[in-house]
């Protein structure tokens, strides 16, 4: 517990509301081009997993950071396709926690650097394997590509999606990997952390629902 200084309180976030993202034009709507899935945040759970060595263990420690203060909406065009000028998603970085308090506030002042870059934003440009048309039951298996920004550095990144589809409900996990220098960030340094791997898996349970035309 005290491989890391004492942590700086959390700031106070107020959750994004999905509503806050532009509507399209009403005619797109109302033609059945597009159909629009917003994030359910009470059901849905965004996390990084990473792998450290401390001082005094024989094993490695796997690390689980994760937050439920995720919000987005996605908007699908019905041959599969998606339309990326209106979906995005944002996780508030500063309320990524995990089992100790002290890890949390060095990643939120170090890392993540949370005050100045309070966001992490993904905003999908292409989707590949979506079904034509969108299936409205069973099991989905797709790529979901974007801009992923994580401080000040915006990169393309690609997600693996599996998921199922009911109705007018989606539920699935994102899954994507990084290195801690595709975004500049500095890996823990202190001195009872004795080595932190490089790579850093990013995981989002996600459960969307489908607007009302």
């Amino acid at each position: 517990p005290t491989a890391y200084p004492p942590a700086e309180p959390a700031e106070a976030v107020t959750p994004t509301d999905p509503a806050a993202y532009p509507d399209p034009a009403g005619e797109n709507i109302a033609s059945g081009d597009l159909v629009r899935f917003d994030l359910v945040p009470d059901e849905s759970e965004a996390r990084y997993l990473i792998t450290e060595q401390l001082a005094g263990r024989d094993l490695p420690n796997d690390v689980i950071g994760t937050t439920k203060q995720v919000a987005g909406v996605i908007y699908l065009t019905s041959d599969g396709g998606l339309d990326a000028n209106q979906s995005k998603f944002v996780i508030q970085a500063g309320t990524l926690a995990t089992d100790q308090d002290r890890r949390d506030g060095y990643v939120r002042q170090n890392t993540l650097q949370t005050s100045t870059y309070p966001e992490i934003i993904f905003v999908p440009t292409a989707v590949s394997g979506l079904d034509n048309p969108l299936t409205v039951s069973g099991e989905v298996s797709f790529v979901l590509t974007g801009q992923l920004t994580i401080r000040d550095v915006t990169k393309e990144e690609s997600w693996e999606v599996t998921g199922t589809v009911d109705g007018d409900t989606a539920k699935g996990t994102a899954k994507t990997a990084l290195k801690f220098a595709d975004f500049n960030l500095s890996k823990p340094s202190v001195p009872v952390v004795l080595s932190v791997e490089d790579n850093i898996r990013l995981e989002i349970e996600l459960t969307l629902r489908r607007a009302a035309n």
